[in-house]
């Protein structure tokens, strides 16, 4: 079902579709239509979920189709800076048939220029998803600043990769770190919750060349380890334990030195 209302504010939800091209950016309308499915053998329309057949002839009717069999002809005019009020019956059957037409993008970020004549700017969804983000931003920036610990650090930037934390200071990581916080912060606030320790594990064995890489399969001298996910699912196998063990410790031993 489509939101009719913003959740955070009660408001009328309100979406503007802008074109791509000059043609329909100077005023030019584009037609939206139903779309044929050659599997199911049948039109789409983009209110399908939106409640049984009454609450779904509410919307066609709106759109002045009086009868059912008169849908798969029809064409919708659209232009562009055309806002939709989602409260109306018309304009919510319009954003349906948009939701479905592969020239409408569904957002400004999804514009393909190759594929879409307009797209759709829902700002109150943009704002939220974008204050989102920069909590997460925020969030990874403020676990690495309460981190104060240089061998964490490092730990965290090798968990991330392509970060060389040989003779970094505490300051100097801190500060790369908080470069990745904006680019990945998924990534960092998924090391400090610390869910797959194996995977930190296997990392920083490679890292420190105490497992190699050859093909995409890591090696213990000639033992296989595995790919990645079969490497982190070795660490935690209770069959290769002794093996684990030895690792870790050859791993300690390496870190003392650096």
């Amino acid at each position: 079902m489509i939101e009719e209302k913003d959740a955070l504010t009660g408001k009328e939800r309100k979406v503007t579709l802008f074109a791509t091209k000059l043609n329909y950016r100077t005023g030019m309308a584009y037609y939206l239509v139903p779309i044929w499915d050659s599997t199911l053998n049948k039109f789409f329309y983009g209110w399908e979920d939106e409640g049984g057949s009454k609450e779904q002839k509410i919307l066609w009717n709106a759109l002045g189709i009086e009868k059912e069999a008169e849908l798969p002809e029809m064409q919708v005019p659209i232009h562009h800076g055309t806002m939709l009020n989602l409260s109306s019956p018309k304009d919510k059957a319009i954003y349906c048939l948009c939701l479905i037409n592969p020239t409408v993008a569904r957002s400004r970020k999804s514009v393909n220029l190759d594929n879409h004549l307009f797209y759709i700017v829902d700002q109150e969804t943009e704002d939220v998803e974008e204050v989102n983000s920069e909590m997460k931003i925020l969030d990874a920036k403020m676990a690495i600043k309460d981190l104060g610990d240089i061998a964490k650090m490092r730990a965290c930037a090798i968990f991330l990769g392509g970060i060389n934390v040989n003779g970094l200071s505490l300051t100097s990581l801190q500060n790369r770190l908080f470069k990745e916080a904006t680019i990945r912060p998924d990534d960092i606030l998924e090391f400090f919750a610390g869910k797959n320790p194996n995977a930190l594990l296997v990392k920083e064995l490679a890292y420190y060349d105490i497992i190699r890489m050859r093909q995409g399969v890591y090696y213990d001298g000639e033992v296989r380890i595995g790919t990645f996910p079969e490497a982190v699912d070795f660490m935690s196998d209770p069959s290769h334990s002794e093996t684990v063990n030895s690792l870790g410790i050859r791993l300690m031993n390496v870190k003392d030195r650096k």
